[in-house]
């Protein structure tokens, strides 16, 4: 007589051990690649969200405003130009000078309003950095510092700032520097070409990047 073959008590032991731990190898194995799926999701997501902020609340105010200011820096300069035609090498007769030299302090007093204007959007600039500066990118801070160092002698050495000390003392409200003293310092820019380029590349850089998760 045949019998069935049988597994001893041994090996079945060792048979069920084996799938089990089988089974428990391939939920590692899904629980890791579900883990890795969620972790690459919520990582992608996270650059997305900083993306958008720098470019809603750090690079792209700043880039508006630094279009403005490049704007009326152009105004200026064409102003200067028609007005240095116009009044240059010319000898004007004596009955016109006083209407000639009212001409001209039009033109230097619309020329200042375009500056006005640059200094107006440089106040916000200094506002959107102050609130938003940690969402820039490292190697930027640099040009902003710049930027900021700029804004402040503007304010001070100009006699931009202050308003309460100079309506509590308008005798010296039109103080400045010494004349010799001046002239040892650096140059002030208004809106340092450099902090301008980078601003204008690193907005574009990021929209970019911001573009290709949305193809």
């Amino acid at each position: 007589m045949q019998y069935a073959p049988t597994y001893s008590n041994t090996k079945m032991v060792q048979l069920i051990s084996n799938w089990i731990s089988a089974a428990i190898g391939a939920g590692l194995i899904v629980a890791f690649i579900d883990w890795l799926r969620t972790y690459r999701r919520e990582r992608r997501e996270r650059h997305i969200s900083v993306l958008r902020e720098q470019i809603q609340h750090l690079y792209g105010p700043i880039y508006y405003l630094v279009q403005q200011n490049k704007t009326c820096f152009q105004a200026s300069d064409d102003i200067s130009k028609a007005a240095k035609e116009e009044y240059s090498g010319k000898n004007w007769a004596p009955s016109a000078l006083k209407t000639v030299e009212k001409e001209i302090k039009n033109t230097i007093d619309t020329q200042n309003e375009y500056v006005e204007l640059v200094m107006r959007n440089n106040e916000k600039i200094m506002n959107i950095l102050n609130n938003n500066i940690h969402l820039a990118e490292l190697e930027d801070y640099e040009k902003f510092s710049i930027f900021i160092k700029d804004y402040f002698r503007l304010q001070i050495e100009t006699g931009k700032i202050l308003k309460e000390k100079k309506e509590a003392d308008e005798t010296n409200s039109d103080q400045k520097l010494p004349i010799a003293v001046v002239l040892k310092l650096p140059e002030i820019s208004f809106m340092d070409p450099n902090f301008a380029y980078m601003v204008e590349k690193r907005f574009r850089e990021i929209k970019n990047e911001y573009k290709k998760y949305y193809k």
